[in-house]
């Protein structure tokens, strides 16, 4: 979906929809100090696997007293995507 599209909507950033960031410096920060200290990062299809199974098996995340913020509710993606499908200029 269009990010300016969300936005209008309200849809928080980060909070609402994981990993998803407008400012212009969220992806562009430089990593070379850190792979140069030994930083090594695995394949994202990896973690994500793994994170999918982890899910899977019933785990759950962190109890944390915001975990209610985090991500959107069925009926609000429901409606998200209802008013996305139905819009006038597709």
């Amino acid at each position: 979906m269009d990010e300016t599209w969300l936005a209008e909507r309200g849809v928080t950033e980060w909070t609402e929809v994981p990993l998803w960031r407008t400012l212009p410096t969220a992806w562009a920060m430089s990593t070379h100090k850190a792979e140069a200290a030994g930083l090594v990062c695995r394949p994202l299809r990896e973690t994500v696997a793994d994170t999918w199974t982890w899910l899977r098996s019933g785990a759950t995340a962190v109890a944390h007293e915001r975990v209610a913020e985090h991500g959107l509710s069925k009926a609000r993606e429901a409606d998200l995507l209802q008013q996305w499908i139905s819009r006038a200029d597709p």
